[in-house]
């Protein structure tokens, strides 16, 4: 597990090397890398096959730690993030394996699966220069990692505790990048669910990026999403179970962002702000013009529409909201798209399976295989990899995309997956029909367990697991 280098990389810096006891960059004392957060991998820890020399801990929270890391084989410093949900695992000192506890390997791989699908999201949407980009997904140690790009900054909230409020003039570029990478979420039809402070970086050469998307979700489902949010940024139809969510959630979070940016100040949640309004009739959070009056009118209107209690007194798009911040200016380009889309997914250095699937469905690692036994796309199969997920649908990044006129199949039909062990989940992605299991509906947006030989039908398609 641990590999020592003939000339050791600082593991604070990941530019200098320990000489005498002290990094020749950045000077630090090699004791201090001692000092780590208890369960986390040590200091130069090899994963992904070896490509990965692990650093110093850059985050630890409930359900993962953040680690900087050296990539070997790119030469180029990075961020690997490590699934580890510590209500549910534990590590034992001077092991690496991840230990599930007792009754809870299911919660674990729910766990996983969700973790894989931030993965693939983000993956997804590499290219878009405002967006944090993911290089790879693979599993070791009993548990499933990603690697992300090194940024150099600090995100926003460090940020203004640092220097204070912005003026328009600083934020209104941060504001615009935000924008464009909102939109690009949006055309795929997911949100974030989580704008604030801490998921906007600000990159040291100028620029800022949108970060952690363990909150990312699709909004077109008619099933209630989860309530994780953060209460001063979250908007009113995310503290409820049956309220729909969509652009115009993100919509407010970015716009309380912007307030706070700006003004200093942190609105009333948005539970506080709704009885007030329905109880008094007014609003205790005040208009952005009247707390900085040296903010164009329009920007002001604009953040103060973005972040309206009522969904309907909203901005419902992103580009709607952009038009009323940079009249005229606002010309985003449409998210990238790549005829394939699915991240590397692999286990330590073994190498990425194809995407199709070879004849008769095998593989040199006996994957389960989604074959399509009756209908349109009838002879189509698919190799299911581990953590990948699988579209079908009329969406035009569908991994097995049906022609705009295929009556009774959505434009986002269902998903299927693997796990580690080659178990096979199907989830109904909000289709307007419904996916059946053999026989069975399925609720939408929930993954449910599939057995080789069963049924899966939408339309007049049937598929079978082989």
């Amino acid at each position: 597990m641990v590999a020592m280098e003939s000339r050791e990389l600082c593991t604070y810096c990941m530019s200098g090397y320990l000489q005498g006891g002290a990094c020749t960059g950045c000077g630090r004392s090699a004791e201090q890398e001692k000092l780590r957060p208890l369960q986390t991998l040590p200091a130069r820890c090899l994963l992904g096959g070896g490509q990965y020399y692990l650093g110093r801990v850059l985050g630890s929270g409930g359900f993962g730690i953040t680690y900087l890391a050296w990539d070997k084989a790119n030469g180029r410093k990075t961020v690997v993030k490590e699934l580890f949900p510590r209500h549910l695992v534990s590590r034992e000192e001077n092991n690496a394996a991840v230990r599930v506890q007792e009754g809870l390997r299911g919660d674990f791989q729910h766990s996983m699966l969700r973790f894989q699908q931030e993965a693939q999201a983000l993956y997804e949407l590499r290219g878009v220069p405002e967006i944090i980009n993911v290089h790879r997904l693979f599993e070791e140690n009993g548990t499933a990692y990603y690697v992300m790009e090194y940024l150099d900054g600090q995100d926003l909230k460090g940020y203004l505790a640092k220097n204070g409020t912005m003026s328009w003039e600083q934020f209104k570029a941060p504001a615009h990048m935000m924008l464009k990478a909102l939109k690009a979420v949006h055309e795929r039809q997911m949100i974030h669910r989580d704008i604030s402070p801490d998921n906007i970086f600000m990159l040291r050469g100028g620029g800022a990026k949108l970060i952690d998307f363990g909150n990312a979700r699709s909004y077109m489902s008619a099933s209630p999403l989860t309530k994780i949010l953060k209460t001063h940024f979250a908007p009113p139809e995310q503290f409820s179970d049956e309220a729909r969510q969509g652009p115009w959630t993100d919509i407010y979070a970015l716009s309380v962002t912007m307030y706070y940016a700006l003004s200093g100040m942190l609105p009333a949640p948005a539970t506080e702000r709704v009885i007030s309004v329905n109880m008094q009739g007014s609003d205790p959070v005040k208009s952005l013009g009247q707390v900085c009056p040296g903010i164009p009118s329009y920007v002001a209107q604009a953040i103060d529409t973005g972040m309206a209690v009522k969904v309907q007194d909203r901005y419902q798009t992103v580009s709607d909201f952009a038009e009323r911040l940079f009249p005229g200016l606002w010309k985003p380009q449409a998210a990238p798209r790549s005829e394939n889309s699915q991240i590397q997914n692999t286990r330590s250095s073994v190498p990425r399976q194809p995407r199709m699937a070879p004849p008769h469905g095998r593989s040199a690692e006996a994957l389960p295989v989604l074959r399509c036994v009756e209908g349109k796309m009838k002879g189509r199969q698919l190799l299911l990899r581990p953590g990948v997920q699988e579209r079908l649908g009329r969406d035009g990044g569908a991994s097995i995309e049906y022609p705009s006129n295929s009556p009774g199949v959505s434009r986002h039909q269902c998903s299927f997956m693997a796990d580690n062990k080659k178990q096979v989940y199907v989830r109904d992605d909000g289709s307007s029909y419904g996916t059946l299991l053999n026989g069975k509906s399925l609720k939408p947006m929930e993954w449910y367990p599939v057995q080789r030989g069963s049924s899966i039908r939408f339309a007049k398609e049937e598929y079978r697991i082989v």
